[in-house]
């Protein structure tokens, strides 16, 4: 009987600490409305810049951080929300004589190494994810 409540106490620990697999660049959320997800987009301070209420999409302006800034790209169907997102990197490099191009995106994505911008830029995204209440998948798109 203790093992069982040892293991039953357990497992849902393990379950929380699940890490994001690689690869993904889109994160989903279930259930919601557009009206809920537009709430949880202001309640975290980002501006919309575009909103269709007849396609049931949102983007937002990009959100700077420490060397690069994020836009979300959101679309809500069937009470289920999609958002992928764009890194756009707030520092030009120079590399054998090519310089990088600031205003350049890129798509996000759950890859590249601990601590770049690319990572970082996933964790907002999936930050944001997790604060609205639902069920969160991933997939590749």
């Amino acid at each position: 009987m203790k093992k069982l409540l040892i293991f039953l106490l357990i497992v849902p620990f393990f379950a929380l600490c699940q890490e994001t697999p690689k690869g993904v660049n889109t994160i989903s959320v279930q259930p919601i409305t557009f009206d809920q997800l537009v709430t949880a987009i202001l309640a975290k301070n980002i501006i919309i810049e575009k909103k269709d209420i007849q396609d049931k999409t949102i983007v937002t302006e990009f959100v700077s951080d420490k060397g690069f800034a994020y836009r979300l790209y959101i679309r809500v169907n069937d009470s289920s929300a999609f958002i992928t997102g764009q890194l756009k990197l707030t520092y030009s490099m120079k590399f054998l004589n090519a310089t990088s191009d600031p205003n350049k995106t890129y798509p996000i994505e759950n890859r590249g190494m601990k601590g770049s911008e690319l990572r970082k830029a996933w964790g907002k995204m999936e930050e944001f994810a997790r604060t609205i209440p639902g069920l969160i998948s991933f997939s590749k798109s």
